[in-house]
This record gives C-alpha cells, sequence and structure tokens, in this order.
C-alpha cells in the first residue's frame, strides 16, 4: 500500500510549524535576554586583508529594538579607508564570538578621538 502523500505532507507541515515554535521560545527564553544584556557595552573585533594587515573595528551597542541590535561604528584600516555608521543594524550573535573583545567606553572614546584627529589633520581641519 503506497502512503498517502498529501497526508505524509500535511503531517511534515504540522511537524516544521512546531519546530518553528518552539525555536522561537528557545530565542525568547535564552538568547533575548543575553542580547539585551549587549545594549550599552563596547566592543572591537579585528579586522584584516590578509595575515599581516589588521586593524580595530569599534561598537557601541545602542539599543535592542523588535528583535534588531542596533550599534555605531567605526574603522580606520590599514589603507587608509576609513567607515563609520550610525544605527547601523547588526547581527546579535556576533558580539558573543570570541573574535569580538568586550572594551571599556574609555578606550572606545580615545580611538574615535584618534580617528577625528586623523581626520583632522589629513583634511586640515582646524
Amino acid at each position: 500500500m503506497k502512503p498517502d502523500i498529501n497526508k505524509l505532507k500535511e503531517t511534515l507541515q504540522t511537524f516544521d510549524n512546531e519546530r518553528r515554535r518552539l525555536s522561537q521560545l528557545i530565542y525568547d527564553l535564552e538568547d533575548v535576554p543575553r542580547i539585551k544584556n549587549l545594549v550599552g557595552k563596547y566592543f572591537k573585533y579585528k579586522n584584516n586583508y590578509n595575515s599581516q594587515e589588521y586593524w580595530w573595528v569599534y561598537y557601541h551597542v545602542k539599543e535592542f529594538k523588535n528583535n534588531v541590535l542596533f550599534s555605531d561604528y567605526f574603522e580606520l584600516d590599514t589603507r587608509s579607508k576609513i567607515e563609520f555608521g550610525t544605527n547601523r543594524e547588526s547581527y546579535s550573535m556576533s558580539f558573543f564570538n570570541p573574535n569580538y573583545t568586550e572594551i571599556s567606553k574609555k578606550e572606545y572614546e580615545t580611538a574615535l578621538k584618534k580617528l577625528v584627529k586623523y581626520v583632522n589633520q589629513r583634511f586640515n581641519f582646524k
């Protein structure tokens, strides 16, 4: 006797819906509190083009809203490329990666002041 393909599809859909519901419940109970705890913290990430050239990307986690983490960031790479952004959507689980190092507000601000000083000198701002 052949299985009823429609019944199998219906059963699979039921299991898939339950898996999504349970996944969301685990996220809400386990991950959301950890992510919310990131708000207000500062991080740096060692970025690179190759193993010899590296620089730091700095982050300030600003807000967790509607299951999205927002942060400000800036970097000055080894080729003098400057990049920065505010209220950037950030993949929250990245900050739990060991390549992201939590830093103090003072270290973040010192790095930002160095970037501003570099820009002022490079473009002859006073």
